[in-house]
């Protein structure tokens, strides 16, 4: 007896490598798929499978939300979610909903296949959850010790405020981010008496003094409008203090949805590889040249969905501690966007509008970063077509190229518009899996450049994102202003800005 299967997923290459997991066996058909519940509800009622494959996290509507309705359209079908959710209160849910089975993202394919044979009556006790495939634990080593010009550079570096007292709360050091927060510049001497800078924070150290260090002491304190989170741990002859500005709760739980949807962003093309492995490794010379062609194809496509995300984190990482660089030279615009568009596109509908000999002053790793970031926005959170459009924008001072993505989605909530290219901001209404970084970063990137982000609804309905980048002489000489040194270094926020006072 075939079984009938159909696959609904978002992601072409999970529902290329559960085709080839399930029609490995020999009785599993694949007659249909769909990337989104909507489609998967229309699919299943018109081809009635014996097998859902059905994915939980999907644009449009979501696999608990489609789960019902397929199962009422399609009573007899099993219906096995996919996840990427650790199994737990999301089991219980999907279960509940009428799933038969749940399987986290990450299991191997055998499992997959032994748990959808014994679901269609292939093998018997049938299992409700193949959690996801695990490492197995590597023993535990002693880490290396770190070096004191190791543990000197990370002080340097780290966004969190270090200071150093001595028994008399003399100052014997502070690192750039605490002479950021407390308003020195590099050249001006330390204090010698904490209490001399700051009564609050040197009565907070005191009483840590007076109680037990080992443990330490966090407290708040308020100086002028910022309050800033103090950490004191010591020995009682030298004192640490941690500085770093006060994050309100909300803040805070922005911040772990963010850790949350970042793993989830990692996870799914990791799972993806590892899948594509195991396929490999368990099909070996049995794989035809066209499968093996697709396979590697996809493989190829999620190296590059977790080189875009771990560039983005490296990124945004840069900009917080104000180390990042650009490496600014004149570059032809026209060429460059259109291989941008060739490699992230894929299928989907990208056209280019580009001026013929159109150069600006930018860093060539940098551009191709911001303008992918925006066509994958685009096609995460819009429909097409899509289009990439470059004008030039003259000025008296400093002329400018405009380089913008458009699209025919829905645009931008207008409540949400001042915080969309905030670090982590994330629309409440959206079903979409993100970072949150990836607007962030264009904003940072552009900036750093010399030039700006922006959004503009369009007219009629959709979005425009765009970025600024100074534009350069065709000729070969610099625009008014001069060029922008090459491989510059941007300030962190923090040492440009108003200073903080305790």
């Amino acid at each position: 007896m075939t079984v009938r299967a159909v696959i609904v997923d978002d992601t072409p290459d999970l529902r290329l490598l559960l085709r080839l997991t399930l029609e490995r066996d020999g009785d599993i058909t694949i007659v249909g798929e769909a990337e989104d519940g909507r489609q998967g509800i229309e699919v299943t009622g018109r081809l009635q499978p014996d097998l859902v494959m059905l994915d939980l996290a999907m644009p449009v509507m979501d696999g608990l939300e489609a789960l019902p309705r397929i199962k009422a359209g399609c009573p007899e079908a099993r219906v096995v979610v996919l996840s990427g959710f650790e199994a737990g209160a999301m089991q219980d849910r999907a279960l509940r909903a009428g799933a038969d089975a749940y399987v986290q993202k990450g299991a191997s394919p055998k499992e997959i296949l032994a748990l959808v044979r014994s679901l269609v009556g292939r093998e018997p006790e049938p299992t409700a959850t193949v959690p996801s495939a695990r490492s197995p634990r590597a023993p535990d080593r002693e880490p290396p010790a770190v070096t004191a010009p190791v543990a000197s550079r990370a002080a340097e570096l780290t966004a969190t405020g270090l200071l150093v007292l001595g028994a008399d709360d003399d100052v014997r050091y502070a690192n750039p981010a605490a002479r950021a927060l407390l308003g020195w510049d590099a050249a001006t001497p330390l204090p010698g008496s904490l209490s001399d800078l700051s009564p609050p924070l040197s009565a907070l150290v005191s009483r840590a003094r007076s109680g037990d260090l080992a443990a330490g002491v966090e407290d708040r304190v308020l100086g002028g409008p910022v309050p800033i989170d103090v950490t004191v741990r010591g020995d009682g002859v030298e004192v640490v203090v941690g500085l770093a500005p006060s994050r309100s709760d909300e803040e805070v739980a922005r911040l772990r949805r963010a850790i949350r949807t970042t793993a989830h962003e990692i996870r799914n093309p990791v799972t993806l590889l590892s899948g594509i492995a195991g396929v490999v490794a368990d099909a070996g010379s049995s794989l035809s040249d066209h499968q093996q062609t697709h396979l590697l194809a996809a493989v190829g496509r999620q190296a590059a969905v977790l080189e875009r995300v771990t560039d983005d984190l490296l990124a945004a990482a840069q900009a917080g501690r104000g180390t990042l660089r650009v490496d600014v030279r004149r570059l032809e615009l026209a060429p460059l966007l259109r291989e941008i568009v060739a490699d992230v596109a894929g299928a989907q509908p990208v056209q280019v509008s580009v001026p013929a000999h159109v150069v600006v002053l930018a860093d060539r790793t940098r551009v191709n970063q911001m303008v992918a970031n925006l066509l994958t926005n685009a096609f995460k959170y819009a429909d097409g077509p899509y289009l990439v459009q470059v004008t030039e924008v003259p000025s008296v001072r400093r002329p400018f190229v405009r380089v913008a993505v458009l699209d025919a989605g829905p645009g931008v909530e207008e409540d949400f518009r001042p915080r969309l290219f905030d670090e982590f901001a994330r629309a409440e209404s959206t079903r979409e899996q993100g970072t949150g970084l990836g607007l962030y970063v264009v904003r940072a990137l552009a900036e750093a450049q010399g030039g700006r982000a922006d959004y503009d609804p369009r007219p009629g309905g959709g979005s425009e994102f765009s970025v600024h980048l100074p534009a350069a002489e065709r000729s070969g000489g610099s625009v008014p202003g001069g060029e922008a040194p090459a491989n510059r270094a941007v300030p962190h926020p923090a040492q440009t800005g108003r200073p903080l006072s305790l």
